[in-house]
């Protein structure tokens, strides 16, 4: 969001200053959304929670940014966890302040609007990219559970799986399954053998 000094400044005036030690959390994802963030010194962590129980990290924030507007315009709880990654300084103002600003100043809702629809679409590339990611993790960790290690030194997986029901192993959508496979195919990490069968050829990259 690009927001006038001016602006700036009086949202500012709206909120007070907290500091928050390395490795503090801020807010967990599902607390109750009540304030606005202004980073004023510092660097926090974008987390979500995912299936497996898993932090993924989806971004860093630093000095001059800000985040926690989303829940207070859509009365959500939070969506993701928000943690110091070094000792933080914010400005933090509270929801009803901020939603008493945003609704009497035209200026401000012209600026922050076409923000948040351009905030909301990179976090949704974000959450896509972090669940992709978790997803060959645990499709990476599937086959070699159930492979069985050759004198040659690959991997057999001996029970023939189609990738509707490898999805449902790893719990993500055969699409993905499709993808891993074409792109490991292409790499030269995996090969189908002439009856059918999976083989892991080299070693599996550890990400996706």
């Amino acid at each position: 969001m690009t927001l006038s000094n001016e602006t700036i400044s009086n949202i500012k005036k709206l909120g007070c200053t907290r500091h928050f030690q390395k490795k503090s959390i801020i807010f967990f994802q599902g607390d109750e959304s009540d304030s606005f963030y202004f980073i004023e010194q510092g660097q926090v962590k974008v987390l979500i929670l995912s299936q497996s129980g898993r932090n993924n990290l989806l971004r860093v924030l630093s000095s001059g940014e800000y985040f926690g507007e989303l829940g207070l315009l859509d009365n959500k709880s939070r969506s993701t966890t928000i943690e110091a990654l070094v000792d933080t300084q914010l400005t933090v103002v509270s929801k009803e302040k901020f939603i008493t600003y945003f609704t009497d100043n035209d200026f401000f809702s012209e600026k922050i609007i076409p923000s948040l629809i351009e905030r909301i679409r990179n976090l949704t590339e974000e959450l896509t990219d972090s669940r992709v990611n978790n997803a060959y993790f645990c499709f990476r960790t599937k086959l070699y559970k159930l492979a069985t290690v050759q004198k040659d030194g690959t991997y057999l997986i001996e029970n023939k799986f189609t990738q509707q029901e490898m999805g449902e192993f790893v719990g993500t959508a055969r699409e993905n399954i499709n993808r891993f496979i074409v792109a490991l195919k292409k790499g030269g990490y995996i090969k189908v053998s002439e009856i059918g069968q999976w083989v892991i050829v080299k070693q599996l990259p550890q990400n996706w």
